[in-house]
């Protein structure tokens, strides 16, 4: 029975071995991957173009819905947050394709470039983090009501203002609602798409540094 349990102890290491180092390497590939991939930047900025594009017609869409049935911001200010925002964005991401891929290197830019360009990318990320925290803000408290009693009960017991689509919210507030939750999804994943930009910008940036550094004390 010694035996046995030897063996089978023998036998089990080499595959909790091999499971220890399928992750170092995995994390080794992907980090490659991501620092000197050409792409892989590209790849998050056509990601954001597609969710900010989609995020502006959302909420044209809210905001011809509240026309369509007088109610004009009912929602709140996020539908009009975000169609000032988007066209902005999308300009900037435009115009950050075209420095990054048909323009000249990174490298070869300015310091001064190089902080401008990164701290577009920050003010980008402040802008829509605001919009996003507003639509969660108007979707709570829009008074259609999209959230119910029990979503805003921990924080509010207020009765809620009187609502254009009482008693019951109906198709009207039932399609501003749906429309108001799919801004919040788009807003939030375009919101990421930035901040996954800016940390693999920022990363690459600090790598070269380190290698470089490391070169010229390395002589």
């Amino acid at each position: 029975m010694g035996l046995s349990l030897n063996g089978g102890s023998a036998e089990e290491q080499p595959v909790d071995d091999s499971k220890e180092r399928w992750w170092p390497r995995a994390r080794k590939r992907a980090r490659v991957y991501l620092l000197n991939n050409t792409y892989v930047p590209l790849l998050f900025r056509f990601i954001n173009i597609t969710f900010t594009t989609a995020a502006l017609a959302v909420a044209i869409r809210i905001r011809t819905v509240e026309s369509k049935y007088n109610a004009t911001g009912i929602l709140g200010s996020s539908p009009t947050l975000v169609v000032i925002f988007a066209p902005l964005t999308l300009v900037h991401v435009m115009v950050a394709i075209y420095l990054e891929y048909f323009g000249r290197p990174l490298g070869l830019w300015r310091t001064s470039a190089k902080l401008a360009h990164t701290l577009l990318e920050v003010l980008s990320i402040c802008a829509w983090s605001a919009a996003l925290s507003l639509c969660f803000d108007n979707f709570f408290t829009s008074t259609i009501p999209c959230a119910s009693p029990s979503a805003i009960s921990w924080y509010s017991n207020l009765p809620r203002p009187p609502s254009p689509f009482q008693p019951n919210r109906g198709p009207a507030g039932e399609s501003l609602c749906d429309h108001q939750m799919a801004l919040i999804v788009l807003v939030g994943i375009g919101l990421l798409m930035y901040c996954f930009n800016l940390v693999i910008s920022l990363y690459r940036i600090f790598e070269k540094v380190k290698y470089h550094h490391t070169l010229v004390w390395g002589r």
